[in-house]
């Protein structure tokens, strides 16, 4: 349904106008090789003060996406969102507690006091940098949202997106797509990163068989899969 809370908050707000900015942690639990950061360059000083940061940083350039962080750049407010990457267990049941990566709890836990500290004991506020124009938002069809079962890799900047897995019976799995393939095409359309994807792929009807353009171990490929329809336990 959106992100409901958020956007109602800022346009009914507490204390909009001496927010400084918005640090959005959704999805903190399960830290690996690095923390994805996205919307760094809506504040002129966040990469700076995430500079020497104990955890490996991975920047995303895009500061629009389907989380709380939204809302607040859209109000002309610098906000990052912290993401430690997509897993299999997203929305489900099976996203338990011993799943939890608790050590690296800890660490983006002191990451984001640091942060918020630095942000604000500085001297000047921090700068919003209105970030460049991109595609819009997905939106579904509108006979129901398609549901194809894979994680893309957020941290990726190459062309393409890269799978950081791929959901057990999804339609992804059965068309043979495993973690690491770099997804380049649906039906011969090119797509430079997930946002360029998404455009396409929330177009398409669920039950359309596609065709997927992907490389795996640096030789192209396709496949095709019939896409099924989105449901509370597929998200």
């Amino acid at each position: 349904m959106g992100i409901l809370g958020s956007r109602y908050y800022v346009n009914h707000p507490a204390t909009l106008e001496t927010t400084v900015a918005m640090i959005n942690m959704d999805m903190v639990g399960r830290l690996r090789e690095s923390l994805i950061v996205f919307g760094a360059d809506t504040g002129d000083k966040f990469k700076e003060y995430l500079a020497d940061s104990p955890i490996k940083i991975a920047h995303n350039k895009d500061a629009i996406g389907p989380s709380d962080h939204t809302s607040f750049v859209l109000k002309g407010i610098p906000s990052v969102h912290l993401f430690t990457g997509a897993h299999a267990d997203y929305h489900k049941p099976g996203d338990t507690a011993e799943k939890l990566n608790y050590d690296g709890l800890r660490k983006v836990t002191d990451l984001v006091e640091t942060l918020a500290r630095r942000v604000a004991d500085a001297p000047e506020r921090m700068a919003f940098v209105k970030p460049a124009p991109s595609a819009a938002l997905p939106k579904a069809s509108k006979s129901g949202t398609p549901y194809f079962g894979v994680m893309p890799d957020y941290g990726f900047d190459g062309k393409g997106v890269k799978l950081a897995g791929v959901a057990p019976g999804s339609p992804a799995e059965k068309a043979g797509l495993k973690e690491g393939d770099l997804l380049l095409s649906i039906n011969e359309q090119e797509f430079e990163d997930v946002k360029a994807y998404s455009s396409i792929f929330f177009a398409l009807k669920p039950g359309a068989e596609v065709t997927l353009g992907f490389e795996r171990g640096g030789k192209r490929q396709t496949v095709k899969a019939t896409l099924l329809v989105k449901n509370r336990s597929d998200e």
